[in-house]
C-alpha cells in the first residue's frame, strides 16, 4: 500500500471510529487524574482504582475532545478540545494559563526553541514560548 494510500485508510477509520461514537451518544473528553496526573481521552469516566499515586484516582474532565490544541503555559501540558479546556487543576499549582496554538491537521511543526511539535492545518500561533518570547517554528 502506497503511503498516501495509508495515511488516507487512516484518516478514513479515525472518521468512521469518531462518526460512530457520535451516532451512539458519546462524546470523547479530556481526563486528567488529580493525583497522579496521568492524562486518558475516553467517552466516559475513566475506572477509579489502580492510581500510582496511591488508593483510587481523583478524575477530572478537561472538556471534550476535539480539533483545538491548546497549551497551558504554566504546566505545558497539551490538549486537544472542542472549546476552551477547563483551567481548573493545573498541575503548577491553581490554574491552567491556556493558550490556543491552533487546529489539528496535517502540517508537522516543530518550535527551534521549547522542542514543542505539532500536526496542524497551517502555520500554529507563535505566542509565548514556554523557553521564552514567541515560538519560532519550523515547518518539516
Amino acid at each position: 500500500m502506497a503511503p498516501h494510500s495509508k495515511r488516507l485508510f487512516r484518516i478514513m477509520v479515525t472518521a468512521l471510529v469518531l462518526t460512530s461514537a457520535s451516532a451512539a451518544g458519546m462524546e470523547m473528553q479530556n481526563f486528567i487524574c488529580l493525583k497522579c496526573r496521568m492524562f486518558l481521552i475516553q467517552d466516559s469516566r475513566p475506572s477509579p482504582n489502580y492510581c500510582r499515586a496511591g488508593g483510587n484516582h481523583n478524575w477530572f474532565s478537561l472538556g471534550k475532545a476535539g480539533p483545538l490544541i491548546h497549551i497551558c503555559l504554566k504546566c505545558r501540558m497539551r490538549v486537544d478540545t472542542a472549546a476552551r479546556p477547563s483551567p481548573n487543576y493545573c498541575r503548577a499549582g491553581g490554574n491552567h494559563n491556556w493558550q490556543l496554538l491552533g487546529n489539528k491537521g496535517l502540517d508537522n511543526y516543530s518550535c527551534r526553541k521549547c522542542g514543542l511539535k505539532l500536526r496542524t492545518s497551517g502555520r500554529p500561533s507563535t505566542n509565548y514560548c514556554p523557553a521564552g518570547g514567541n515560538h519560532n517554528w519550523f515547518k518539516y
